[in-house]
């Protein structure tokens, strides 16, 4: 009986050690990447179309707004730093979860031969997926040097010092979900104009030296994408880069003809992005404004060169992405409540489902960049503006409402 019951007692109190390990090892955990993939692991449906590339994808496209338009189901796997060597092994993790219709791939380092990427970065993207044969896979060719191996392979190696900031708010949300509502996108929200008009190379000018280890990285990304019956896509996203990786894009011109899989290079798409209002860092990224007529044009893109169906009134889908599409609305409504200044306010009212009713105090005057953004919502008929009738302290006002309820979302005076 003695047996039994000290059986029991170890028994008990492995789980006990067991269950404070797990909950110390999710309180110190990098938030970050489980923000960006909780809703990845959760979601039991495949998606139509997957986005795998560096930062310019993660800001550039919204999941979100490929399915209020087009119906299309979507995650944006992309992330700063991160090569095509990092993102080929991306797309063989997510095959683990879930197999897209489309594969699409920013090739904005085409021109590198860099393999490895900087761990403390890679730990918000790596660490939300559980070890795995494939993910060790990853890490070994991802990381040479053998410590870096054992803190990508095993994160509380090196969060574990983290205890000591464990408190009750860290307690709390082991036991929550949290995601990010917007399938894997980071919405930027800032506006700054290049200091300079950005310069581009024609769209001939190729790329004049060696094969690098990006274009072999595009070529097992496609091939891997054609293993698991994937429609590969490779595109390059608008964006002030240097002339090098100009003409290493264009050179992926040659390599998606070699391997007949359809290529899109926006930089030459005329009209497409306005420098003056698009850009979140003077030409780096995408802000919202840059990134919905991206979005927009690629959703277009893809419901006419691929078999995609309209998901929006198919009971499996609906009910969450409806939801989320919800959550989504409340997430850039708390940018646009907190708007600080008129460009930003703007940049975040350009989207097709406000109304914002704008009035100007007399003898206001835009400067080039705020006159831009006010006449984008005009002439998209988002906004409507006046003349205010008497003088006041504000240069403008603004009531920002739902179109399809006509309730107010914020007020804002600048």
């Amino acid at each position: 009986m003695k047996i039994v019951k000290r059986i029991i007692a170890c028994g008990l109190a492995g789980l006990m050690i067991f269950g404070i390990y797990m909950v110390s090892l999710r309180a110190t955990r990098v938030e970050y990447a489980h923000l960006k993939y909780e809703q990845f692991f959760k979601d039991k449906t495949d998606y139509d179309v997957m986005f795998f590339g560096a930062s310019h994808t993660q800001n550039g496209l919204y999941p979100m707004q490929l399915w209020k338009d087009y119906g299309i189901t979507s995650y944006n796997m992309g992330g700063p730093d991160s090569s095509l060597p990092t993102s080929y092994y991306m797309l063989k993790l997510a095959l683990k979860y879930h197999k897209p219709k489309v594969a699409v791939l920013d090739v904005i380092m085409a021109d590198k031969n860099d393999i490895s990427w900087d761990y403390s970065v890679a730990h918000h993207y790596l660490d939300a997926f559980p070890l795995s044969e494939t993910k060790i896979e990853a890490v070994d060719f991802l990381f040479p040097d053998t410590k870096k191996k054992l803190e990508m392979l095993f994160p509380y190696y090196v969060y574990h010092g983290g205890w000591k900031d464990i408190d009750k708010e860290a307690i709390e949300g082991v036991f929550k979900e949290n995601h990010w509502p917007t399938f894997g996108a980071e919405y930027e929200s800032l506006i700054q104009t290049p200091p300079e008009p950005l310069q581009f190379v024609s769209q001939d000018a190729g790329y004049d030296g060696d094969e690098t280890t990006g274009h072999q990285y595009i070529r097992k990304f496609v091939e891997l994408c054609r293993e698991n019956d994937i429609e590969p896509m490779l595109m390059f996203f608008p964006c002030g880069c240097e002339e090098s990786a100009q003409r290493a894009a264009n050179e992926v011109y040659r390599i998606a003809g070699e391997m007949e899989i359809p290529y899109v290079n926006l930089i030459y798409e005329e009209g497409l992005i306005n420098q003056t209002i698009d850009y979140t860092d003077g030409g780096g990224h995408l802000n919202p404004s840059g990134a919905r007529k991206v979005t927009e044009w690629m959703g277009s893109f893809l419901t006419s060169n691929f078999q995609l169906q309209d998901h929006r009134d198919d009971d499996n889908y609906s009910e969450l992405w409806n939801a989320t599409y919800s959550n989504y609305l409340e997430f850039i409504e708390n940018y646009l409540q907190e708007s600080t200044d008129l460009m930003t306010a703007l940049m975040n009212m350009y989207n097709d489902e406000y109304y914002s009713y704008i009035e100007v105090n007399p003898g206001f005057e835009a400067d080039e960049a705020e006159q831009m953004l006010i006449d984008q919502l005009l002439n998209e008929n988002l906004a409507e503006i006046k003349e205010a009738d008497t003088p006041g302290e504000n240069r403008i006002k603004i009531r920002v409402t739902e179109v399809e309820s006509g309730k107010e979302i914020c007020t804002l005076a600048f």
